[in-house]
This record gives C-alpha cells, structure tokens and sequence, in this order.
C-alpha cells in the first residue's frame, strides 16, 4: 500500500510517496517536474497522474466530489481496485453514485473525468464492482 499523506501516521511497511520527494528517490531526481527554485528539497512537486502511476492508494485530490464520496482519514481512496475497495464496501457503493450523477451531467468539478481515467488505468468498470 502507498500513501501520499502523513507518513508517520501510517506505521511500519508503508511505503511512502512523498510530494517534495524528501523521503521518495524517484520523486526527488524527477528534475522535469522541477516547480521553482527555492527552498533546498522542496523544489519538486509530485503530480497526482504520477502518484496514480505509482500506485498510491490514497492521495488528497483537487475533487470536490471524490473527496465527499471516497474521503477516509488518510486521504482520499484513488483505487477502483475490487481487492482493495471490499475492504470499504460504502466507497463502492459511493463510486457507483458518482458514476451515476457523472453520466446524468450533475458533477462539473472533474469528479467524473478522474473516475473514468481510474477505470481505464486499472481496467476495472466501477458498474462491475
């Protein structure tokens, strides 16, 4: 499991995904995503697309929306994997809402359009969970 939050917070054999690349190697020597010169070890942002294509599990997400539905105290859940979520039976049940409200037109904020990305990254259809 990786997180992208309060590292300390998550215990021992959690891999952390730093933001600033601090504790995260890969983040650190990311010179492309380099934000601006400042302060020593702070210059990095990780992105959300490339916690996502490291497999972060929770993240804290611009989304209104997504946070309302998939929130839990360590951040926002951005997995739509079934082996992962039947952990959270209600934030399958949350997904499926959301979907639903995307399709019908009633989510503006970019909730729906991150779901749909999630779906087609792992390969899961929120419907089928």
């Amino acid at each position: 499991m990786k997180f992208l939050s309060n590292g300390y917070a998550a215990g021992p054999g959690v891999y952390i995904l730093d933001a600033y690349g601090l504790v995260d190697k890969q983040t650190a020597r990311a010179w492309h995503v380099l934000v601006k010169r400042g302060r020593p070890g702070h210059e990095h942002k990780l992105t959300m697309a490339m916690a996502i294509d490291r497999g972060a599990t929770f993240l804290m997400t611009p989304f209104g929306e997504w946070k309302k539905a998939m929130s839990t105290g360590f951040g926002s859940i951005v997995t739509p994997d079934p082996k992962f979520l039947r952990h959270f039976p209600d934030k399958i049940e949350a997904l499926k809402k959301l979907k639903e409200a995307g399709r019908s037109g009633a989510i503006t904020d970019g909730s729906y359009e991150f779901l749909l990305e999630l779906e087609k990254r792992y390969g899961v259809n929120v419907d089928n969970l």
